[in-house]
């Protein structure tokens, strides 16, 4: 019996300091985890998005509290500010939407602020299957530009002027979700999020 209590003392020492490490290690991968996600995914998107900017928007970054999940954690939008003379003419603008054949997908789009509509739209995470709908991804992106209302940037299939891509259902209305939530925060919070960044 004692043996069996030593053991079991050994073994929640063990745990517990194992459990400490993985949080520890957890915690210092974080930051570098973020900066190569923002460095590999959103600066190609930011920079082939918006042209013409004085500042690095993807080192002026910000995140605005934007609620919570269904499971109650805090959500975040992701704004990349695009700076000309020292004032902001544009801001990439990070959403995800879920319903996509492998799941979740993010897109960054790039909105001009002083004409409040989008200027392009980039996928910068999925888990879709690769190759599917490749072909079509630039033309179906390019719908979205010019658009400044939730309702322009729907697919036909959901009452709106946008055609979909062949064969990628579920791929076209995930962005297209995505996207008219992006837009929705971005005309329903401009002033917030012009007002955050420096």
């Amino acid at each position: 019996m004692r043996e069996l209590i030593r053991m079991v003392f050994v073994l929640t020492i063990i745990s517990a300091v194992s459990g400490v490490a993985l949080s520890g290690l957890n915690a210092m991968t974080a930051g570098i985890i973020k900066t190569t996600k923002l460095e590999q995914s959103y600066k190609p998107a930011v920079e082939s998005l918006i042209q013409g900017y004085e500042n690095d928007p993807i080192k002026e970054y910000i995140e605005i509290p934007a609620g919570k999940d269904d499971k109650g954690r805090e959500l975040f939008k992701q704004i990349f500010p695009a700076k000309k003379g020292g004032k902001v003419f544009s801001i990439g603008l990070a959403d995800k939407a879920a319903g996509g054949y492998g799941g979740e997908i993010t897109v960054v789009l790039a909105i001009d602020v002083t004409k409040d509509s989008i200027m392009g739209v980039k996928v910068v995470d999925h888990k879709e299957t690769k190759g599917l709908g490749t072909n079509q991804e630039a033309p179906f992106l390019g719908q979205f530009a010019g658009k400044s209302k939730v309702d322009e940037v729907k697919l036909k299939a959901m009452g709106g002027p946008l055609d979909g891509m062949s064969g990628a259902t579920f791929s076209s209305t995930t962005i297209s979700k995505a996207t008219q939530s992006a837009l929705q925060y971005y005309l329903d919070n401009k002033d917030k999020i012009l007002s955050q960044i420096k």
